[in-house]
Formats: structure tokens, C-alpha cells, sequence
């Protein structure tokens, strides 16, 4: 789990670590347990620590879901809630027992406006986190076509 977090915490330096030890909440999700609903409020950003998540959309008879990716360690989910719509676009599941470190939005809000350093460095890891997403769906796309 450590090694985990040092992707999301790649550039801070000791003074940037209590308001964010202050603003994380850590999360356990048993196998099986939802974490949010695709159409709820979605609280904010989850950080994988242990365990593994699937994504999952509403087919489209809306009638049962269908698993659209895994979300596992070193990897975020729900960042819409942070920088866009606060609505869930796919429901969130533990496939495996998990650990979660959540930040909810209001949360970074205050993070941004009190300490901004800190947020800046923060708001880099997870862009990097987001592109490498980006670059493994990418990747994934180009073998299907």
C-alpha cells in the first residue's frame, strides 16, 4: 500500500502532509459492497490503495450493468466529481475486500484555496494518474480497431 501512495503523493515534502492527512478519508469496501450508484451524487475522488473496483454502466435496456473497466491500486475514480459534474457516470463496486483514501470535494475546495502549493502538486499526480489511464485505454482501443 505504501508504494501505492507514493504515486499520489509523488512531490510533497513534509509540510504538505497534515492538511492533506486532514482532508483524505480512509475506506474499507468489503467484496461486493457499492461504494456509489451511476446517477447519484458522486462525494468526490477515490484514491485505490488495496483491492480492486469495477466500474460499471446500466446497460442500455436498463435492465442490468455491464462491468466498462477495474480500477486498481495507484488509480483514482470519480474524479468528475472534482473538476466536473457531480454525478456518477457508472456505479463503483469492490471485486475484491479494498481500501480507499476518499477526498470530497469540498475538501479539495479548501485544500485549493489554503494551501495552494499543495494543491498544485496534488492536482499534478492526478493528472499524471488521469493520462495514464488515458494512455492504457488508448492502447486498448488501437487492438480492438
Amino acid at each position: 500500500p505504501a508504494r501505492q501512495l507514493s504515486n499520489l503523493f509523488l512531490d510533497m515534502v513534509e509540510r504538505d502532509l497534515p492538511p492533506l492527512v486532514q482532508s483524505f478519508q480512509f475506506r474499507r469496501l468489503a467484496a461486493g459492497e457499492t461504494l456509489w450508484q451511476e446517477g447519484e451524487n458522486c462525494p468526490g475522488i477515490a484514491f485505490v490503495v488495496a483491492g480492486e473496483l469495477e466500474a460499471r454502466k446500466k446497460n442500455e435496456f436498463g435492465s442490468g450493468q455491464v462491468v466498462i473497466g477495474r480500477i486498481r491500486p495507484g488509480s483514482l475514480a470519480g474524479e468528475n466529481a472534482l473538476f466536473g459534474d457531480p454525478e456518477a457516470d457508472c456505479s463503483l463496486r469492490a471485486r475484491k475486500d479494498s481500501a480507499l483514501l476518499l477526498l470530497e470535494r469540498e475538501s479539495f475546495e479548501r485544500i485549493c484555496r489554503e494551501y495552494p502549493d499543495t494543491a498544485l502538486k496534488l492536482l499534478r499526480s492526478m493528472m499524471a494518474m488521469l493520462s495514464l489511464r488515458m494512455r492504457h485505454m488508448s492502447q486498448r482501443l488501437t487492438t480492438l480497431f
